[in-house]
């Protein structure tokens, strides 16, 4: 005896209807269908009229949706990849930037301060000026001959020496300089610049 094999409509796959259910789920696409769909007393199954619109019930299929489910956190984790790359390299120019940055702004303030500089110098030439050559700093400590011969050689007119009335003075420390002004400034630097008669006071031992 041929059992009689039952089809899915949509798929063609075969299938086992439980007529005793409300509907008939196909195993192979998820699709489901009324027992009317089937006659299990004929062999063949009616065809329905031409001019009679048959209508299907489909569900969507789980492999569907798992596959579009899947695509979607691909392409967030696509994105999110993309995304942390942009900051990466955001950062490293940024950082780049920082870096070159500081010394060229170092190296043009120097440029700035130079400039000023020379100017000033110009400035000072013009008006017959003329430089120290040493920082107080510098000489504090020296021989006051030695100092003395340095303002002249630098063209100082105006030059006063002050000895010191020490009551404790070692031999060693003897005419040892211990102050200088010009025009009363005693933190001078090599290059200010003062007018040739600018008073020079040097105090020693």
């Amino acid at each position: 005896m041929k059992l009689k094999q039952y089809r899915c409509p949509n798929c063609n796959g075969i299938i086992e209807p439980n007529f005793e259910q409300a509907r008939i789920i196909c195993p192979h696409c998820n699709s489901w269908f009324l027992p009317s769909k089937f006659d299990k007393k004929k062999k063949k199954v009616k065809k329905e009229s031409k001019n009679i619109k048959v209508e299907h019930h489909y569900t969507e299929s789980k492999y569907i949706h798992t596959r579009h489910t899947d695509d979607a956190e691909v392409i967030k984790a696509q994105t999110e990849a993309f995304g942390t790359k942009v900051m990466v390299i955001f950062c490293i120019v940024l950082s780049s930037l920082f870096f070159i940055g500081i010394p060229f702004f170092f190296w043009i303030d120097d440029k700035n301060d130079e400039k000023k500089a020379e100017s000033s110098k110009t400035i000072a030439i013009e008006n017959g000026l003329i430089p120290v050559g040493s920082s107080s700093y510098s000489l504090i400590g020296q021989d006051y001959q030695a100092v003395q011969a340095h303002f002249e050689s630098a063209g100082f007119k105006n030059i006063k020496l002050q000895k010191l009335n020490d009551e404790k003075l070692k031999f060693w420390t003897s005419g040892e300089v211990v102050s200088i002004t010009i025009e009363g400034d005693s933190s001078f630097t090599r290059d200010d610049y003062f007018s040739p008669d600018s008073t020079v006071y040097i105090s020693y031992h």
